[in-house]
């Protein structure tokens, strides 16, 4: 009877590992990527990424980045961050994912003010059990890809506002 306690002790320890329910340190972990305004955050945990998240106010450099090492349901990141103060609409938080299809990328974008489903959207992703159904979400690939033309103003400045040296 011990040796059958012990066998399905190590094969729930190994289903554990299989379903992304790794502690963070452990080498069969998921691998992961967060990034939240700026810094990495080593060996994130769901409980950084809730943080990250709640922490969001609307300033230039307030964001949550997370990346797993492998694409998930064909999406590599989520990305989340609120309009920048004097930009606030109303809208809620802006979402963003990348989605791989055939070897090209595309991006989507949505916006949400349910702090709720955002949470799920990033719990799901991060614990391996789904990405986001971007259905109904807004294909951003020809303004990501393309970059900024010379009549987007960047942050409010235009390309002749900047002195040459």
């Amino acid at each position: 009877m011990k040796r059958l306690l012990t066998a399905l002790a190590v094969l729930c320890c190994c289903l554990g590992l299989l379903c992304g329910c790794a502690q963070a340190g452990n080498p069969f972990a998921p691998e992961r990527y967060l990034e939240v305004d700026g810094q990495e955050v080593p060996g994130p945990t769901w409980r950084d990424v809730e943080k990250a998240v709640e922490g969001l106010n609307g300033g230039e450099d307030s964001y949550v980045y997370l990346e797993l090492g492998q694409p998930l349901d064909g999406v590599w990141y989520l990305s989340a961050a609120l309009p920048l103060t004097e930009y606030e609409d109303g809208l809620g938080y802006i979402v963003d994912a990348c989605l791989e299809e055939g070897g090209d990328y595309r991006y989507y974008e949505r916006r949400t003010t349910d702090r709720e489903e955002l949470l799920s959207w990033f719990e799901d992703f991060f614990r391996g059990r789904a990405a986001p159904d971007l259905a109904g979400w807004e294909d951003i690939t020809d303004w990501y890809d393309g970059g900024y033309d010379d009549n987007y103003p960047y942050y409010g400045y235009d390309d002749d506002e900047i002195a040459s040296i």
